[in-house]
């Protein structure tokens, strides 16, 4: 087994307050659990509003999927209005 962990450092432009982050976190958190079936949670800068860390994890049997998986749900990110992805970090583990 493989597991495929992705954090995301991203600016929201479009929040002025907590609220208003929260409102974004959770459809973008929902969005990529639909989309992708992947475990997403908010991992970082918790009191910051323009700013937001989230972290996902995915099992798999295979690299080259898991790799794909990742790279579809940073695609997919970079669509979302009024969001900036700063940094990107990847790791795929065997266990």
């Amino acid at each position: 087994m493989q597991v495929a962990i992705m954090q995301l450092d991203l600016m929201l432009y479009s929040c002025h307050s907590l609220k208003d982050k929260r409102t974004v976190t959770s459809r973008l958190k929902a969005d990529l659990q639909h989309r992708f079936a992947v475990s997403v949670a908010e991992v970082a800068f918790q009191d910051q509003h323009s700013r937001l860390g989230l972290g996902l994890a995915a099992a798999g049997s295979d690299r080259k999927t898991l790799e794909k998986l990742l790279q579809n749900i940073e695609n997919h990110t970079e669509t979302w209005h009024d969001l900036e992805i700063l940094t990107i970090e990847r790791e795929i583990l065997v266990v």
